[in-house]
């Protein structure tokens, strides 16, 4: 992501800490969710994942680091397992988590997307502080799309290792996606 900040925006000033919650809803990501929920963590982000009835090592695999950290909430969605994966019904219930959790920031994070502050050195919540005390309340994200390539084992390397090579995304909505926005009462 390209950031410009001008005047006395440039700088990097103190801001007070926020409280930032990535909504994750999961689908069979047994291959990822690890990785990208214990990213959130050190970049200073709680985590809700909700779980669409995975039939993989998902629930497992989220019930450990639930157990691991209290930063880590994990609820299920639907009620029931359901025939189709709707879409719709899911964003409206990060839409309702949203606005029940009581957090300063809100994040709709994929199960496979792995965010990070346009500054060196600084966590995503840092960025969120800095944002948020600007007068900001939305963050819009650029998809850079890491893939394997042929030849690119698995191994004990996580996937932010191994995957070393990008292309931006092809469609305009890649450019220019608010996920991130600020809860503001009422």
């Amino acid at each position: 992501t390209i950031l410009a900040l001008a005047g006395g925006e440039a700088g990097w000033r103190a801001a007070p800490a926020l409280r930032v919650l990535a909504i994750v809803n999961v689908y069979n990501e047994a291959d990822i969710i690890g990785e990208t929920i214990r990213h959130l963590l050190r970049q200073g982000i709680d985590v809700l994942a909700v779980d669409n009835w995975s039939t993989d090592d998902s629930p497992s695999q989220l019930a450990a680091l639930a157990a691991a950290d209290p930063r880590v909430r994990v609820v299920r969605f639907p009620a029931a397992p359901s025939a189709q994966y709707a879409w719709k019904p899911l964003l409206e219930n990060v839409e309702a988590e949203a606005a029940a959790s009581g957090y300063d920031w809100i994040i709709h994070n994929d199960a496979d997307e792995l965010r990070y502050a346009p500054w060196p050195g600084r966590t995503l919540a840092e960025a969120f502080a800095l944002v948020d005390a600007l007068g900001y309340n939305a963050v819009d994200f650029t998809v850079a799309d890491f893939r394997f390539l042929a030849g690119d084992a698995a191994g004990p390397a996580g996937v932010e290792e191994r995957l070393r090579w990008f292309e931006f995304g092809r469609r305009p909505g890649h450019f220019v996606q608010i996920k991130a926005w600020r809860q503001i009462p009422g």
